[in-house]
């Protein structure tokens, strides 16, 4: 047997509207049938029925769930027994109250018997997907649904343009001693990045992150093994290449924690790149440079292995 148990209040044509809407949504799920899963084998009639009543806190806590309840009914069709045979143990309770009030048609014979829904002549009452709703309950439960559709969609959304972002790039050298330097970038497309003289530039919104396993100098500066952030500073005759020692993900830029900066070589190219291009070239045992490109522009750095 499958109890629908309600406890909201009807309030018009919102209501309805909400009903049809909650129908529509709910009309493929599992264990939404309206009358016993026995009732075609069910020997007596039910004449009197009482819906449960729930504790307002569950009402307001919209608790749903199922049980099963074990029910004898005697041959006058009163109910003699009800057992809870499963389910959310509140839910049961309120149920078997219910329906140990319920009464059925008097039998012909004169011995009590068990709802039967199988052979053994064995009923479990199921109360599937119960659904506890005070005034307005349907149409909150349906904003809810809509609302994770709608948080799943965003996120599908989400995850797409995040997939359609180009993927960083790295770019390494290894020095005569087998130490390795790499420099990971985001390689942006010049049309969809705006530099300005005397401005930091962190490409694509990340700086550019520097990976040794060795000291280093740049210019004058030492740089010790670790991980650094580099930033750009573009100006009307040359570039700045800024190494700073902040490489927590999504911090800005704070000139405090500068640790090394140089004035990069610069240079015109003949054919413009199409997006940020950076790259090492070992000019010595001990010696990579770094080299930026974008658009017609390069620029070029030295790091020295301590």
């Amino acid at each position: 047997m499958t109890l629908r148990i309600h406890s909201y209040k009807a309030f018009g044509w919102r209501m309805a509207l909400c009903l049809a809407i909650g129908v529509l949504l709910l009309h493929a799920a599992p264990g939404q049938r309206a009358e016993n899963e026995g009732a075609d084998r069910n020997p007596r009639k039910l004449v009197y029925k009482v819906e449960p009543q729930y504790p307002a806190e569950l009402k307001r806590a919209y608790i749903g769930g199922m049980v099963r309840l074990d029910v004898m009914i005697s041959p006058r069709g009163t109910v003699q027994t009800v057992s809870i045979a499963g389910g959310n143990p509140v839910l049961a309770e309120c149920a078997a109250k219910a329906v140990k009030q319920w009464k059925y048609a008097p039998a012909d014979a004169q011995t009590s018997i068990r709802l039967p829904t199988t052979k053994a002549n064995h009923f479990r009452a199921s109360l599937h997907r119960v659904t506890l709703l005070r005034r307005g309950g349907i149409c909150k439960m349906l904003m809810r649904v809509l609302g994770a559709v709608l948080l799943c969609q965003l996120a599908t959304a989400t995850g797409l343009a995040q997939d359609s972002k180009q993927e960083d790039a790295t770019t390494t050298c290894t020095f005569e001693d087998g130490a390795e330097i790499s420099v990971r970038y985001v390689p942006v497309e010049n049309n969809k990045e705006k530099i300005q003289n005397g401005k930091v530039w962190a490409p694509g919104g990340s700086p550019m992150v520097l990976f040794t396993p060795a000291a280093l100098i740049l210019e004058k500066s030492q740089i010790p093994a670790g991980a650094f952030s580099l930033y750009l500073i573009p100006q009307k005759d040359r570039w700045i290449l800024v190494v700073n020692k902040n490489v927590s993900a999504g911090s800005k830029y704070d000139e405090r924690q500068d640790i090394a900066r140089a004035s990069m070589e610069m240079g015109q190219l003949g054919e413009p790149t199409s997006t940020l291009e950076v790259s090492f070239g070992r000019m010595g045992p001990r010696d990579c440079s770094l080299r930026v490109y974008f658009g017609k522009t390069g620029g070029w750095a030295e790091f020295l292995e301590k």
